[in-house]
């Protein structure tokens, strides 16, 4: 069972282990409680480092596209991450294995860092992995709207998941005062959706011909 989804616990173990170092700083208990701001300085996605702001390291404009999905605002902010992250993460390997999981994820990241690139207008940090959750989640959309239009039957429920996504992205702005990446959510599903329509295999439940 760990060898199957020994990809996704990788993940989470890593982004625990960031975020428990992180919130320790925080607490006073390692290292400088300027931990996470410095940390953020290199790792987080930040516009500035795509336009006028000199690079901390090379390639690190480029390297924050994937960097960022690591890294999250708090462990609150893990927790309801890596939560999603364990049960999407199953279902996804599932169908595709852990090696195109891994590519899928990383890829959604580097989507969601686009999608916040070029939509938001913020100067501040993003973080979190929930651009590449919604890559999975637009796996999964994806893949429900393709079995759909083979069988020719109703596009209503994948409409639906979709209404509740955009209502949970709505939601979620208004909770948290506007500091939500949903362009970075929007990223992440594009690449999800893209994959689930030009790399994903033919469903297994392709309609019966008669």
């Amino acid at each position: 069972m760990t060898a199957r989804y020994g990809a996704l616990w990788g993940i989470i173990a890593i982004c625990t282990v960031i975020e428990l170092v992180l919130s320790g700083a925080d607490l006073g208990i390692l290292g400088s409680q300027t931990m996470r701001f410095q940390v953020f300085m290199v790792a987080a996605f930040w516009d500035g480092y795509l336009t006028q702001w000199p690079a901390q390291y090379p390639m690190h404009p480029l390297a924050m596209f994937v960097t960022h999905a690591f890294l999250h605002a708090n462990f609150l902010h893990l927790v309801v991450n890596m939560a999603s992250l364990a049960g999407l993460g199953k279902v996804v390997i599932s169908m595709i294995g852990q090696r195109r999981f891994l590519a899928l994820y990383l890829m959604s990241a580097i989507g969601g860092g686009a999608g916040f690139a070029l939509i938001s207008d913020i100067d501040a940090p993003m973080v979190g992995a929930s651009g590449a959750l919604f890559g999975l989640l637009g796996l999964l959309v994806g893949h429900e709207i393709k079995i759909a239009l083979a069988q020719k039957s109703t596009l209503l429920p994948a409409i639906r998941t979709i209404g509740v996504l955009i209502l949970l992205n709505v939601v979620l702005w208004w909770a948290t005062a506007g500091h939500l990446a949903w362009q970075a959510h929007l990223g992440g599903a594009i690449i999800g959706l893209a994959w689930a329509f030009f790399a994903l295999g033919q469903s297994k439940h392709r309609a019966q011909r008669s």
